[in-house]
């Protein structure tokens, strides 16, 4: 009688730990190699920032401070084709992309954006800049395109402005007046993060919608990289510590498919790659 006690507790021991499923704070631990797709990318890519796709599913990307575009194959990361934006180029720190039909963005640190459309292999192109009047105390480094009302989203690295200390600040430019919304579109509450989710130190380099839920999805590169996930309503709904050795510096970010999320990283001591998430395995 006392064997068959035993062999029944280990029977249902053995299927408690089949049914265990990973709480928020496992989960955000867990997104190591083993559940993405890494690709290697060229040298010319060493400063990969931001990412973003045409309507036809074509992904572009750039570098970090010359404006030149470039249109790279998702599977392979192979260059198909660039162009610069500038007959002489711009010599700034640009941060994020964006796309709005046939419409190119680009954001730099400073709060300025530059518009310009898609030119031809190593075409030079024209541009119109908007300078959006944010002090030098902003730090822009994410930009996406909200389809649902026409406008841009711009995550400030650092500074919310100075009744939102305490939180990140995502700011909104409408494509249809082309104004700023002096107003954040949502905030991200810091101390919200570290509580649930262990993350102390956050600082947004990337930003993209998912395009059925409309939730957002920010990357941070700097101190720990991580992921955090907001409601469409602007509620904090979970956050994910990156592993170090897939996400070296995670700097742009960018759905290619309901459940396919891209996530580019500038070269450190090795080369600059884009990593592909499944969002159905986290």
């Amino acid at each position: 009688m006392k064997n068959i006690l035993i062999f029944g507790l280990l029977i249902l021991l053995l299927i408690s730990c089949n049914n265990t499923k990973l709480t928020p704070n496992e989960k955000k631990d867990n997104l190591k190699s083993n559940k993405s797709t890494i690709v290697k990318l060229p040298h010319a890519l060493d400063e990969i920032s931001g990412l973003s796709t045409t309507s036809d599913g074509r992904l572009f990307c750039h570098d970090d401070e010359r404006g030149i575009i470039y249109h790279i194959d998702s599977e392979t990361g192979k260059i198909i084709k660039r162009f610069q934006v500038g007959k002489i180029g711009l010599d700034l720190d640009f941060e994020g992309m964006a796309i709005a039909g046939e419409k190119f963005f680009l954001i730099s640190s400073n709060g300025r954006l530059y518009e310009f459309e898609e030119g031809k292999d190593l075409e030079k192109v024209t541009f119109k800049e908007y300078n959006l009047g944010f002090s030098m105390n902003f730090e822009f480094e994410g930009l996406c395109y909200n389809s649902q009302t026409n406008s841009l989203l711009m995550a400030s690295k650092k500074h919310p402005g100075k009744i939102h200390k305490g939180n990140r600040a995502i700011y909104s430019f409408s494509l249809e007046n082309h104004k700023l919304n002096n107003s954040p579109l949502f905030l991200i509450p810091l101390k919200e993060l570290s509580k649930k989710f262990d993350i102390k130190d956050f600082y947004p380099s990337g930003i993209i919608i998912h395009p059925s839920s409309g939730d957002y999805y920010i990357i941070s590169s700097k101190g720990r990289p991580s992921l955090v996930r907001i409601s469409k309503s602007g509620e904090l709904l979970n956050a994910y510590k990156l592993d170090k050795k897939t996400f070296a510096q995670p700097e742009g970010i960018v759905f290619l498919s309901n459940s396919t999320l891209l996530i580019s990283n500038e070269a450190k001591a090795k080369r600059a790659t884009l990593v592909k998430l499944n969002l159905s395995e986290l």
